[in-house]
């Protein structure tokens, strides 16, 4: 997955077709089993005057969409899903997810999971939902501080990005954090930022083997809060 801030619709779709190739064969994730990301990928992408959500089951790599020319100031989420629980593929159940509340519209991408029993009990609330949409509801509820309290729930890794969309000034704004239990897979779950010449980007770890390596990057790795792409 990767989250972008910037200016260009070129550097846009340079990080889409890292994210397709990377998914079609995961370089890292293959030595933990992680060959390829082919139960469906979702996008969602703000600008001014365009708010385009798409999720779909198909595979990133075999449905290329023909994205609109976005003008102004970009702020995109781009993932590709490996599911945990293959019960639940539908396009309803494809990250990135939305929730609204009065103050903002929030869509949030993961890769990891946390524990949806707890979360659900905690919320008080039942239905049929995927873990990061119950982190998600949590975020909704207790607000974007509370993603440290998602810590206790991560069962394997809390990497995630999420636009917020203040209703009010009608801003946007690209969050991002990278947590994770496992030391051993640090190579596959840290998370890298990158400085594009017209904007910047937070990316997982095997797109810096597609082409985003050349760009000037840090890894994120073990923050205990949001950190803001700007």
């Amino acid at each position: 997955m990767f989250g972008y801030v910037g200016y260009s619709n070129e550097e846009l779709d340079e990080l889409y077709s890292a994210l397709i190739e990377a998914s079609r064969k995961d370089k890292i994730g293959e030595k933990y089993g992680y060959s390829s990301h082919d139960d469906g990928f979702g996008i969602v992408v703000y600008t001014e005057d365009n708010l385009f959500h798409f999720r779909s089951t198909k595979p990133i790599y075999k449905e290329k969409l023909n994205l609109p020319e976005f003008n102004g100031k970009i702020y995109a989420i781009f993932h590709a899903l490996n599911a945990h629980d293959k019960d639940l593929l539908s396009p309803i159940f494809e990250h990135p997810f939305m929730v609204s509340n009065g103050n903002q519209v929030m869509y949030m991408a993961h890769n990891g999971v946390v524990d949806k029993q707890q979360l659900m009990e905690n919320l008080g609330i039942k239905g049929v939902y995927n873990d990061t949409e119950a982190a998600l509801e949590y975020l909704n509820k207790n607000g974007l501080n509370g993603i440290s309290d998602l810590e206790d729930y991560t069962k394997s890794s809390l990497n995630v990005i999420i636009l917020n969309l203040d209703k009010k000034s009608r801003s946007g704004t690209i969050y991002f954090k990278n947590f994770y239990h496992d030391e051993s897979k640090s190579d596959y779950l840290d998370m890298y930022t990158a400085v594009l010449p017209h904007g910047k980007a937070v990316v997982s770890s095997t797109l810096t083997l597609y082409g985003i390596d050349r760009y000037a990057r840090v890894t994120t790795k073990s923050m205990s809060n949001l950190e803001e792409i700007h």
